[in-house]
């Protein structure tokens, strides 16, 4: 008798989980069918709407479901309880900020969706080492080192060789982080504090001889990098404070020009340069602050006129 009670018990519960199963799984039918019948007559976001409630009711949806509201719609995935890898995958393929959307993603999903576009990386909250590689390697990634938490070595070193810029987001770079970033871009001299003589020396290398901009970030008081700067461009020589008279001659003999940019040149410049050049010192009309200020506003290019550009 007590077996007999026991095996009703069993055919009872296995009632019960048939019955419930079959009706979640009519239930899952039925979506699937609606989601197909809005697909084909583009009912649009009055049945989006309506799903986000009704597949909420699913805690474990099938595959099938999912799969068919990822196809209506990719970026349903939000609305889906514990997604599928395969659903993941599917959502961040067809557009890849979907990974926003997953919060603990694992390595092979951030992937997928760094190839589809390397900038997606600014929507994963913890990318592992192979992902923000392959972002910083990435042939249009933009995002770089300020979307990556505490990138390592490697990831800094890919971001700065595309971008010297990216330096700026990078806290105590090493000297050979800021070599890289310097030879890639010159102006991301800018970015760096305190940078070593060689640092300085590598921009001014890698700089275009009719780029004077850099030169304003030349801070080391060694004549030899000063005088460096000046050969490569003698209008650098605006740019450094109160320079001596050997640099001042450095620069007027490169260049006859270079006198314009010397606010205050010494007798001795002058007489070399009138010396030299067979013609008079005329010195420079003196103009006040609210001058140069006017005529930079104008352009931006008048400031390679302005004798003494400091306001």
């Amino acid at each position: 008798m007590k077996n007999k009670s026991i095996l009703t018990n069993i055919l009872l519960a296995s009632c019960i989980l048939v019955l419930f199963f079959g009706c979640a799984i009519t239930e899952e039918g039925k979506l699937i069918d609606r989601y197909q019948q809005a697909k084909s007559s583009h009912l649009g976001r009055a049945f989006t709407k309506n799903f986000r409630k009704e597949i909420k009711k699913f805690p474990n949806p099938s595959n099938r479901l999912q799969m068919s509201a990822l196809k209506y719609d990719s970026s349903n995935i939000k609305y889906i309880n514990n997604p599928s890898i395969d659903a993941q995958i599917y959502a961040v393929k067809k557009d890849s900020s979907n990974i926003q959307y997953l919060y603990n993603a694992s390595e092979e999903v951030q992937l997928a969706a760094i190839k589809e576009d390397s900038n997606a990386i600014i929507y994963i909250m913890k990318p592992t080492e192979k992902v923000s590689l392959l972002s910083a390697n990435g042939p249009y990634s933009s995002s770089g080192t300020s979307w990556i938490p505490k990138p390592s070595q490697e990831v800094q070193l890919a971001c700065v060789k595309r971008n010297g810029n990216e330096i700026r987001n990078i806290k105590n770079p090493s000297e050979t982080i800021q070599l890289t970033a310097v030879k890639s871009y010159s102006r991301s001299l800018e970015f760096i504090k305190n940078p070593t003589k060689k640092v300085q020396e590598a921009a001014i290398r890698a700089s275009y001889s009719s780029d004077a901009y850099i030169y304003r970030y030349i801070t080391n008081s060694d004549n030899n990098i000063k005088k460096m700067a000046i050969a490569k461009n003698y209008n650098s020589i605006r740019y450094m404070k109160s320079p001596s008279t050997e640099l001042q001659l450095f620069a007027v003999v490169q260049r006859e020009e270079a006198i314009k940019y010397i606010a205050h040149p010494s007798e001795e410049v002058i007489l070399k340069y009138e010396k030299l050049y067979k013609k008079k010192y005329h010195k420079p009309k003196v103009i006040s602050k609210k001058q140069k200020g006017d005529l930079i506003f104008r352009s931006g290019l008048n400031i390679i006129f302005i004798q003494d550009p400091t306001l």
